[in-house]
């Protein structure tokens, strides 16, 4: 399962200015030190809708590393 850290999400949605929608990640997913990228996916897809959430995320990949979590391949 592909993964980001939640951190590093958090950190990229505040760097483009995005901070409410930074806040509200953090709310739903600041316990877990890793998300799924489904997850992020739908996160994105429900605060900006379609089309904007499928730009969002290729260019979060892009500045985000994923990763391969160990144990959930």
């Amino acid at each position: 399962m592909k993964t980001m850290k939640t951190v590093k999400v958090y950190e990229w949605l505040v760097n483009q200015g995005l901070a409410a929608s930074a806040t509200n990640f953090w709310n739903t997913f600041g316990e877990l030190e890793f998300v799924e990228t489904d997850g992020i996916q739908a996160f994105l897809h429900l605060v900006y809708g379609i089309g904007d959430d499928k730009y969002l995320f290729r260019k979060m990949e892009c500045d985000v590393s994923t990763q391969m979590t160990p144990g959930w391949i």
